[in-house]
């Protein structure tokens, strides 16, 4: 291929960018930048992160995005397609340990033991030995010199259960659980994000007062987690989906 890696080095150079600078702006990886601008197509993951890699970086160097993925889908067959990806993504997929965590499942066998305890804990109290106490001197109550007002420590406020969190709009976690995904965040007609999220690290987390559109390069691979509550699998592992998380989700 020629143009497209050239185009990208030349107005990178004209706005003073370095290639560290541009990594910290986009969250790609320089690896993967220097890839691009070199046209080595063949070192970046897939068809699908290479598009989502160029419509990031035009961003940041102010070049109009759909040009270039023109160009770059015009001058290279597409021999590194989507259907490709997927199969490769699904091989990795078998050979990889699976690790699932059951929320729903754990939660029952904590409650079951929890009950456990405390049916142990009534019957060691209901068979222990009542004693009686022996006679005591009448007690003699002094006088209350506070006037009617109560003691730090009377009212029992200390015990108040924290109430659980209140969302607002629409906040998404998208936790990596089963294997990399490659992300690209939406929020108010603007690209938040767009990278790959790797199984093992941190969960990223989204805010927005009506609705965030998240397309997932790998849908079976995370976990999304919508205002507290964790959602259904929304693809297997290997699909490509859209999906728009709105404030009446």
């Amino acid at each position: 291929m020629s143009g497209v890696g050239e185009k990208l080095r030349e107005q990178r150079i004209k706005l003073g960018l370095t290639l560290q600078e541009v990594e910290e702006k986009t969250k790609i990886r320089r690896f993967y930048i220097e890839a691009m601008e070199n046209e080595d197509y063949k070192s970046l993951p897939g068809k699908v992160y290479i598009i989502g890699f160029l419509r990031s970086y035009c961003k940041i160097l102010k070049i109009n995005p759909n040009e270039i993925i023109d160009e770059f889908n015009t001058s290279w067959p597409d021999t590194d397609n989507v259907t490709n990806y997927v199969k490769e993504a699904a091989l990795r997929e078998k050979k990889a340990p699976k690790i699932n965590f059951n929320y729903s499942k754990m939660l029952r066998f904590g409650i079951l033991i929890l009950a456990v305890v405390v049916l142990l804990g009534v019957n060691k109290l209901w068979n222990k030995p009542m004693l009686v106490p022996p006679p005591q001197d009448p007690i003699i109550t002094q006088p209350n010199d506070n006037n009617g007002e109560e003691t730090p420590g009377e009212t029992g406020d200390d015990l108040a259960v924290e109430p659980e969190p209140v969302y607002t709009g629409v906040n998404i976690e998208v936790i990596p659980v089963r294997g990399d995904c490659w992300l690209e965040v939406t929020i108010d007609n603007e690209i938040v994000f767009s990278g790959i999220l790797r199984q093992g690290e941190d969960k990223l987390a989204f805010q927005s007062e009506n609705e965030i559109h998240i397309r997932f390069g790998n849908a079976g691979a995370v976990d999304i987690v919508y205002n507290g509550k964790l959602l259904e699998p929304i693809g297997n592992m290997g699909d490509v989906v859209r999906k728009t998380f709105a404030v009446d989700e």
